[in-house]
């Protein structure tokens, strides 16, 4: 279960494989300046476990990398097989959490919905789109 006293973040598959990418430490999201809890959304597990079967030689290594990393954080049940963008929008409003992605989609679908975002900022730096 789930604890709603810290702000969850969700970490899609793109921000996930941002360490073998760009070298982008992943530890920058504890020290975002308020009380937070990292979380995996199921359906991004699944993704991942997909392109690793099913991706090309440099995604698989990409998502290998990616999947070891999430297995540090807790995993977020998924209640469907949506599309997975649609179930971290669907998770984000439940749990009023903040989505930490690079997809450029994903972020401009997350502003419409008013759903606040963290991506890649320069080269190294993750941070906060949008205000608390």
């Amino acid at each position: 279960m789930i604890s709603t006293k810290k702000r969850l973040i969700l970490l899609d598959s793109c921000i996930l494989m941002l360490p073998a990418e760009k070298k982008v430490n992943l530890g920058q999201l504890e020290t975002l300046p308020f009380s937070l809890k990292v979380v995996i959304p199921e359906v991004v597990i699944k993704e991942l476990q997909n392109l690793i079967n099913n991706g090309k030689s440099a995604v698989q290594k990409k998502a290998k990398l990616a999947l070891s990393i999430a297995q540090k954080y807790e995993i977020l049940p998924s209640k469907t097989e949506e599309h997975t963008d649609d179930e971290l929008i669907r998770l984000a409003k439940q749990y009023n959490g903040i989505v930490a992605t690079t997809d450029v989609n994903l972020r401009k679908r997350l502003h419409k919905e008013g759903i606040l975002c963290i991506t890649l900022v320069g080269k190294k730096q993750l941070k906060l789109v949008g205000e608390i």
